[in-house]
């Protein structure tokens, strides 16, 4: 398995040699990381086998991805509008109806995959969707955002599931910090060696 981070909150995963593009290419949304650019003209070169996005916010989403993809390949983006799960090479991501943390009615799926492991993306999905997850399925690898890791009670939500690595996404730029987000999730996972902060570019395998 191959986890290289692509956008705010998104990564190319790569499972049992199926490339999936999760919330991949997004725009910008200060204080949020916009997808660079040699990262996304890499993307449009070579597509992915599946695309999924959790929801259209613009700093998970990008539009003019989503329609280069789906009209070069005839294929659907798996998103909040077209949840059908998708197979290849017996590699599935399937989604689930999660809420979006915070006050707002924005429609949101987190992404489970399944193949020679289990991978859950979560997007922006309230920690407290964990739960209702893990009574199908439980995760050898979870990606989250921020919010799972700069809480004591997040966190025990999150480790309770068992997964062997869990990344952390979605940190606004250090450079423009208003809440110093980045130092306290820092605070609260240096104790903890399985959890790591992916950083945009970075590749992992496991």
């Amino acid at each position: 398995m191959k986890i290289l981070r692509t956008a705010n909150a998104g990564v190319l995963l790569t499972l049992d040699g199926v490339r999936i593009l999760l919330d991949g290419v997004c725009g910008d949304l200060p204080p949020y990381l916009a997808t660079p650019n040699d990262i996304k003209l890499k993307l449009f070169h070579s597509l992915p086998d599946i695309v999924a996005y959790t929801h259209f916010h613009t700093d998970h989403f990008d539009n003019e991805f989503a329609l280069y993809y789906e009209n070069k390949t005839g294929n659907k983006i798996i998103s909040p509008d077209c949840p059908t799960p998708q197979s290849v090479k017996g590699v599935t991501v399937s989604s689930a109806e999660t809420r979006h943390i915070g006050k707002t009615d924005a429609k949101h799926l987190s992404f489970i995959i399944k193949g020679s492991k289990t991978v859950w993306f979560m997007g922006d999905a309230s920690p407290a969707n964990l739960k209702n997850l893990a009574e199908n399925s439980k995760p050898d690898v979870l990606l989250a955002p921020f919010s799972y890791f700069n809480s004591p009670s997040s966190l025990r939500l999150l480790k309770n599931l068992g997964a062997s690595k869990v990344y952390v996404l979605h940190l606004p730029n250090e450079n423009n910090d208003e809440f110093n987000i980045n130092s306290t999730v820092m605070g609260n996972i240096k104790n903890e060696p399985d959890i790591h902060i992916l950083n945009m570019g970075e590749v992992v395998i496991l």
